[in-house]
């Protein structure tokens, strides 16, 4: 079945046919509906393939991810595809598996399926990748990660963690830890840390030696940097700060296992609004990120600069709260 058959069978030109596939251009509502009926009588599908060689277009944006098992990911990345579904665009999705050689594998792989642009949902920028991404013909965006020269959906990083200290200390806490991730590449764990540091200075506070310690973004490995800095030698923490709600949970995980009150005798509180934080007690004190409108957002900046035929721009702020629960 071709376009000219179903425009023989509507009674009009076949360019009409094509205006009303592709929902371009004018077409009356009465022969919108009737070559409709006629599409739909006959099980009619465009030839995608045929329409994208011509067109030098696939209509599909590439995703690419650190890790798919990421409650903070998998919302960015369901509301992205409702963008995408509204928008007519399909979505490829891959998986760097935490490896940064592997982000650049999975770059290249998106361009040789003929993505027409790609977002990067990343964890830390190389220098490998930020150049690859300025050579590439195609549009990028990425989350997660704030670089200067390109376009990026990103938190106030360190005003978020000025805040959230500075929340712990009005409520009393004077010397708070902090348990950030041991990412190279990471300009996250770099502004988190400034802002931790600057609340303390704005409140005339030191930071104590031994109040930093490095991990990651699982339960398991908040439980160890929880037990490093508790073990370490020195007064303890009167509050902790973690860098992800599940390494939070972890460090409360450590601190009950020795008997330790929370909040009585030290605070806990987390960064991502996991849905661990809800239910873990007590209840986790977090920042809520609204991970859909980061997705959404970086879909359609990537879907206009296609449409408009530019490169997205800029450093694009999303909005957040702090969360106080009955950890802190």
């Amino acid at each position: 079945m071709q376009i000219k058959q179903i425009a023989q069978m509507a009674g009009v030109a076949p360019s009409t046919v094509s205006r009303v596939i592709n929902r371009s251009g004018y077409v009356s509502a009465e022969v919108r509906a009737r070559v409709e009926e006629v599409v739909r009588r006959t099980g009619y599908v465009p030839n995608n393939i045929a329409k994208s060689l011509k067109a030098k277009r696939s209509h599909t944006i590439g995703i690419v991810v650190p890790r798919i098992a990421s409650e903070a990911l998998a919302r960015q990345i369901e509301s992205a595809a409702r963008v995408c579904r509204k928008r007519d665009y399909a979505m490829l999705l891959t998986s760097s598996n935490e490896k940064a050689s592997n982000e650049t594998a999975c770059l290249e792989m998106l361009v040789r399926r003929q993505t027409d642009g790609v977002i990067i949902m990343s964890s830390g920028v190389t220098a490998p990748l930020r150049a690859q991404v300025a050579a590439l013909q195609i549009p990028v965006v990425i989350t997660g990660q704030q670089v200067d020269d390109l376009c990026c959906v990103v938190h106030d990083e360190m005003t978020i963690l000025r805040e959230l200290t500075a929340s712990l200390l009005l409520r009393g806490y004077r010397d708070p830890a902090f348990l950030n991730v041991e990412l190279e590449d990471d300009s996250v764990r770099h502004r988190r840390f400034a802002g931790f540091s600057q609340a303390l200075r704005d409140a005339h506070l030191p930071l104590q030696p031994g109040r930093v310690a490095f991990g990651g973004f699982t339960v398991e490995e908040g439980f160890d940097a929880m037990k490093e800095l508790w073990t370490a030698p020195g007064p303890h923490p009167d509050a902790v700060i973690a860098a992800t709600d599940r390494s939070a949970v972890g460090a409360m995980q450590y601190l009950k296992s020795i008997g330790v009150a929370i909040p009585d005798e030290c605070a806990v509180a987390g960064i991502g609004n996991h849905q661990l934080s809800r239910v873990v007690q007590p209840e986790l004190t977090t920042v809520d990120y609204y991970f859909e409108e980061v997705g959404a957002t970086a879909a359609n900046l990537l879907l206009d600069a296609l449409e408009q035929g530019g490169r997205p721009q800029g450093i694009h702020f999303m909005r957040y709260t702090i969360l106080e629960r009955k950890s802190t």
